[in-house]
């Protein structure tokens, strides 16, 4: 398996993504595939890494990786793989041309909004020609998997055809998740992910600051890099809370699981995600979630079982205050995130993965029942339950 992806799993900046392709791949090594990766190249990280079935090859920036990718590819590099699989994050990485190999795309989500707030011109009009224009004339009928069935209708309200579109959940290893961190004595909510400004964090701290004004006592911890700290640091300030927001900057798994079981809800404004990998994190942890009804976000919370779905700003401040406040809702729907995210498993997903790239290659032997089910957990066969709960018990937080 050649991958091609803007980011490998060990990059600080890997974030859900990252996380899903190494998850898959220490499966696939397991099960005897071979695995080749081309990315960037990014600071301390060895230009090349040989572990046997697994080889790693880093050059260029985010921009000019795509460059050295061709020319990789137009030496031959893919000569000897039985299918390319490309990680795109807005940009195709167009490989067919080069290798003539059967090719599957993965796709996290659209990046349209993400070019617009992130990129800057002329590589913005470049980059959504590329996602909206370029792609689904050049990948018609290419083999697609994604992590949400959101994500699977903006891909196919690209032009793609659905059919060709399999959607595969990102997994967990619950196990991983046991740690002895108990709850924080303080009440506190929990962000985890990179600091980006589609990731919208500035938002969350504008809603945290709302938060405070009915529960001073409350903290609010960040626990993520990017470039965007210095604006929202600032922010905080601005707003009379920087004593209660902590940022934990980039943090190790171990400490990113401490914080989410120390946390009483884990919280997320973003409204691009493919899955949200960060709440199920933090489901696997028996703690609730507080997120937008948007995008992935819809799917991986249960709403009044998991965690809460807010269909504004308001909603969102006054289930974050509920769940501070409710330490029965709050344990109850803890306890059912945490059946919810045993449910997953990267396995599955890994075997999944599989079946979509060897009928590609049409290498049908691997096309096997496997060790798990064939499908994903679907989050639209779960109802709500908790029982009792009414949204219009909800406090009154409405700013009109």
């Amino acid at each position: 398996i050649l991958v091609l992806c803007d980011r490998d799993w060990t990059h600080p900046e890997a974030g859900g993504a990252g996380l899903n392709l190494g998850s898959q791949v220490q499966r696939w090594l397991a099960d005897g595939h071979g695995v080749r990766v081309l990315t960037v190249k990014y600071p301390g990280a060895p230009e090349f890494e040989n572990h046997g079935d697994l080889e790693i090859y880093r050059r260029g920036g985010i921009f000019t990786v795509f460059a050295w990718t061709t020319i990789r590819l137009a030496i031959g590099i893919a000569s000897d793989v039985d299918v390319v699989l490309e990680v795109i994050n807005g940009v195709p990485w167009f490989s067919r041309f080069m290798t003539g190999k059967p090719t599957v795309a993965m796709i996290h989500h659209v990046c349209s909004r993400q070019f617009d707030q992130e990129v800057p011109e002329p590589f913005r009009s470049v980059g959504k020609f590329l996602e909206s224009t370029a792609m689904p004339r050049v990948y018609s009928r290419t083999p697609m998997i994604t992590v949400s069935e959101s994500s699977a209708e903006e891909i196919a309200n690209l032009g793609m055809r659905r059919e060709d579109i399999t959607v595969i959940h990102n997994g967990l290893d619950p196990s991983a998740y046991a740690t002895d961190a108990g709850l924080s004595e303080v009440p506190t909510l929990l962000y985890v992910g990179r600091l980006r400004k589609y990731k919208r964090v500035d938002l969350l701290i504008k809603l945290f600051a709302r938060v405070v004004e009915f529960d001073p006592a409350v903290r609010l911890e960040i626990a993520g890099e990017g470039n965007y700290r210095p604006q929202l640091e600032e922010l905080a300030r601005r707003l009379g809370v920087r004593d209660k927001v902590s940022f934990l900057g980039f943090i190790s798994e171990d400490e990113k699981i401490a914080a989410l079981a120390r946390a009483w809800v884990s919280v997320t404004a973003s409204d691009v995600e493919g899955w949200g990998l960060s709440v199920m994190e933090g489901a696997a942890c028996s703690t609730p979630s507080v997120a937008f009804r948007l995008s992935g976000l819809a799917e991986s919370v249960l709403h009044g079982r998991t965690g809460f779905l807010a269909d504004n700003e308001d909603e969102f401040v006054s289930y974050c205050l509920e769940l501070l406040e409710n330490e029965a809702l709050r344990t109850e729907m803890g306890e059912q995130a945490r059946l919810w995210a045993s449910e997953f498993d990267w396995g599955r997903t890994a075997d999944e993965t599989i079946r979509v790239l060897a009928r590609s290659a049409g290498r049908y032997e691997l096309i096997t029942p496997g060790r798990f089910e064939v499908h994903s957990p679907d989050p639209r066969a779960n109802p709500s339950a908790v029982d009792g709960y009414s949204s219009r018990t909800m406090r009154r937080v409405s700013r009109g």
